[in-house]
């Protein structure tokens, strides 16, 4: 891993479960892409805006560091937010930092279980592959793909730097009830 391995700008919504912004085997949108190339958040906080259904928004600033990572971008590893239960599905998305175009995140996580709030989820954070540059290093940018491969997620097959293994793991806590 690099020097300066970080997740980039944390983006998603809360949402009912017809809302998506990104998902497996689906093209990236521009606002996906560039959360994947640059980590920056601000098309993909635009199209969150759009979309129907949606509760929510999160657009989170900071990197999110390992211990060893110093640099003045890292914020805390925590980040609040509200819940309605008209929108209990949850989507978020970060770029790992520095990479070509790989991202981790959740896709349409259901944060109710028999109608009701889950306390503790855990999701583990595989990566992912925007399919929009071919690179294989830890660096920005690279080739563009022309045109772009859908969204995967980076497995042994993948022959990538990382993966298949998760990167991290989100912990969602419920911490008040509404």
């Amino acid at each position: 891993m690099p020097a300066d391995a970080h997740f980039s700008f944390l983006a998603g919504a809360t949402h009912k479960g017809a809302a998506s912004l990104w998902a497996i085997g689906e093209p990236a949108t521009p606002g996906v892409t560039e959360m994947a190339e640059t980590g920056k958040t601000d098309i993909l906080v635009n199209e969150i805006g759009a979309l129907e259904g949606v509760g929510t928004t999160l657009d989170w600033p900071w990197w999110f560091c390992a211990e060893t990572t110093r640099s003045s971008k890292c914020g805390e590893l925590t980040v609040e937010f509200d819940v309605d239960p008209d929108f209990p599905y949850l989507t978020l998305a970060a770029m790992i930092g520095p990479s070509p175009d790989w991202f981790v995140g959740v896709d349409s996580l259901l944060l109710q279980e028999d109608g009701q709030w889950r306390r503790i989820i855990e999701w583990a954070l595989f990566p992912n592959d925007a399919g929009t540059r071919t690179s294989n290093r830890f660096a920005l940018f690279g080739p563009q793909n022309d045109p772009p491969d859908p969204i995967t997620q980076i497995t042994a097959d993948s022959e990538q730097l990382i993966g298949p293994q998760p990167l991290g793991t989100y912990r969602l806590e419920l911490i008040d009830l509404p």
